[in-house]
């Protein structure tokens, strides 16, 4: 039995138009669990431009 794995990145999600970079998913927990949003937020340290920043960088 021949078992195959395919690992498919962020980077095409994104390049097929599906909205799932860190900015998006700091988004959609903000929304939806701002009490884990804060605690991320504190832990890391986190300003505005942070989510942004740190995805030109990825």
């Amino acid at each position: 039995m021949v078992l195959t794995l395919y690992v498919i990145g962020n980077g095409f999600y994104l390049h097929h138009g599906i909205e799932s970079g860190y900015w998006r998913f700091g988004e959609y927990l903000k929304a939806n669990d701002a009490a884990t949003f804060e605690v991320v937020e504190r832990y890391f340290e986190l300003d505005g431009g942070f989510r942004s920043d740190f995805e030109a960088r990825a």
